[in-house]
């Protein structure tokens, strides 16, 4: 569902035979692989009649679903029963892209996390600022990788930074973190 071009590379060399659901422009990007379904993703029911147009003649099964963009994870959710497969629910999903929740649960369970707050106005970022030397990164509570996420090196760059965020986010609330120095590692999981 949704892969970029990298990923269905990836996904073909251990299933030969993977289709891919995309939008029709990432359907473009995604030339060079043979089985490429285009569809409307902001409609798991156009999403699965597209793809029941183009396997019912090639006498298709779906036995399986994937996604590795994060925006994508939700509508898998809803397509995957329309297609009798099984899937995390959508409030899974939701729980699991929450960056504040699961900072808290970390914390709690002891987990080594930098200091984190969830912060509602400009004033609440000063005051964990004031607690909690730089660099700081601040934010959103949800969304996928690095989108949004500002490294804030000095005090008087804070304000700035709120403004960006505030506007960019619409006003939802956003974390505030200290700064963690050293090697950053990220895992896929198959």
């Amino acid at each position: 569902l949704q892969p970029s071009a990298d990923y269905a590379a990836r996904v073909r060399r251990h299933c030969p035979a993977a289709v891919f659901l995309a939008t029709p422009e990432r359907a473009v990007l995604l030339a060079d692989h043979p089985r490429v379904v285009a569809a409307d993703l902001g409609d798991p029911q156009a999403a699965r009649r597209a793809l029941d147009i183009y396997a019912r003649p090639r006498q298709l099964r779906c036995r399986g679903l994937t996604c590795f963009i994060c925006e994508y994870l939700p509508l898998a959710a809803e397509l995957a029963p329309l297609l009798g497969l099984p899937f995390h629910s959508a409030k899974a999903i939701g729980l699991s892209r929450d960056k504040g929740r699961a900072a808290l649960v970390w914390m709690a369970a002891g987990v080594s996390t930098p200091p984190t707050r969830l912060v509602h106005g400009e004033e609440e970022l000063l005051d964990f600022a004031n607690l909690h030397p730089g660099p700081w990164i601040l934010k959103p509570t949800d969304r996928s990788g690095s989108e949004w996420v500002l490294k804030i090196e000095e005090a008087s760059q804070l304000r700035g930074a709120h403004g960006r965020l505030e506007q960019g986010l619409e006003g939802a609330p956003y974390l505030a973190q200290c700064f963690a120095q050293g090697r950053e590692f990220s895992a896929d999981f198959y």
